[in-house]
């Protein structure tokens, strides 16, 4: 947690929306007096440039024709939050965004007619698509080639209400907390990877990389049956890998390929997903692969990346990437959480109120003991 005195306040206001206002219910109405307070502004963060985040105030947004008012409740750091912080996205993310794709929140303000009643539970699905390229006319919004994401190319959670189309989100169930509800959006990408290799029981599987996404993967290859052993050299994401109950070892301590194969003896792996983003990672995404096994590319990697194209070539390897994920792939994270199949809360390992996006971005960025840190709407 980003300070020891820091208290999650059990209760939350609920906030109303009467003749185009805003009303936020109090703690303890006072008197005779109206019982709510009229409110207009709110705290937002915003990314400053330089690897600096400002907090501001900032109108309570008003929705759009098809969009609804929700309040935030907690909202992941992602490695791509990460990225920009350190000044790597530049040309797609100036000062003045506001980051944060993984949210879990409240509706404030519903649609007349729609789906969601005030008071529901959301999760937001942050990508939005064209519906006019040839990747969203054959069903692949997902890869839509003039795709925007909220919290990237649109301004995201960080803010304590975000008006969003109705249609990117979807209802969280009342056995899903707060806090692993914050992590549907990456499982989400885990769960298409997983789909994407079409891992069968028996078959092994490495996953180099055990960041949050790596680990995902992981935990969900393992699920399916298969032989699953994950490759980092970060220690403290070893040992989180390790109690649950994943193989995990340390590249740099051992000579991996000698461990995992040997193509004269044995069959190598059927399934690489590299999840790293590292240029030792795209070389052993080809190397450890078996004969016609499948290679799933999910980490970013910047620029230009050598791969060992003979490998491909002399072994038959399928290469993979994987972008994002679909909405029933954001639907089947949900109801992995939902049936208690998975139990992410060992993933969490720190939570800082908004006025703390600084420390919380600079702690997933250069901590060695971080996995996924959250912003915590609901400390007080």
């Amino acid at each position: 947690m980003g300070s020891g005195s820091m208290r999650i306040r059990r209760k939350k206001r609920k906030l109303f929306v009467c003749q185009g206002a805003f009303w936020l219910e109090p703690h303890r109405p006072k008197g005779n007096s109206c019982p709510y307070q009229l409110v207009s502004s709110m705290k937002a963060v915003v990314y400053a440039g330089d690897g600096r985040f400002e907090l501001i105030e900032k109108p309570i947004p008003k929705p759009l024709p098809g969009e609804i008012l929700l309040e935030l409740s907690c909202v992941g750091i992602c490695g791509t939050d990460v990225r920009i912080f350190q000044g790597q996205m530049q040309s797609r993310v100036g000062p003045g965004r506001i980051l944060g794709h993984e949210a879990v929140s409240t509706v404030c303000e519903p649609l007349a007619g729609g789906k969601f009643q005030a008071g529901d539970r959301v999760a937001v699905e942050p990508t939005i698509s064209c519906g006019q390229c040839a990747a969203c006319q054959q069903g692949f919004t997902h890869v839509c080639q003039n795709l925007r994401i909220l919290g990237i190319d649109l301004d995201g959670a960080l803010q304590q209400f975000w008006a969003i189309p109705e249609n990117r989100c979807h209802h969280v169930p009342d056995d899903v907390s707060e806090e692993q509800a914050a992590l549907i959006e990456p499982l989400a990408v885990a769960v298409h990877s997983v789909r994407s290799a079409a891992l069968r029981a028996g078959e092994s599987a490495t996953v180099i990389g055990a960041g949050t996404v790596g680990l995902l993967i992981a935990i969900l290859a393992a699920k399916t049956g298969a032989k699953v052993t994950v490759l980092e050299i970060n220690p403290y994401r070893l040992e989180i890998a390790r109690q649950f109950q994943l193989r995990a070892l340390n590249p740099r301590e051992q000579d991996i390929e000698r461990s995992l194969l040997n193509f004269k003896q044995g069959p190598g792996m059927n399934v690489v997903f590299e999840a790293s983003g590292s240029t030792d990672g795209a070389r052993m995404m080809t190397s450890l692969a078996a004969v016609r096994g499948r290679a799933i590319l999910v980490g970013i990697h910047n620029g230009e990346t050598l791969v060992n194209l003979y490998q491909i070539f002399s072994r038959e390897l399928s290469l993979q990437g994987v972008r994002a994920y679909s909405s029933d792939d954001f639907s089947e994270a949900i109801r992995l959480l939902s049936g208690g199949e998975i139990n992410l809360a060992g993933i969490i390992s720190g939570r800082y109120p908004i006025e703390q996006v600084q420390q919380a971005v600079e702690q997933a960025a250069s901590s060695a003991s971080a996995m996924k840190i959250l912003v915590d709407f609901r400390l007080a």
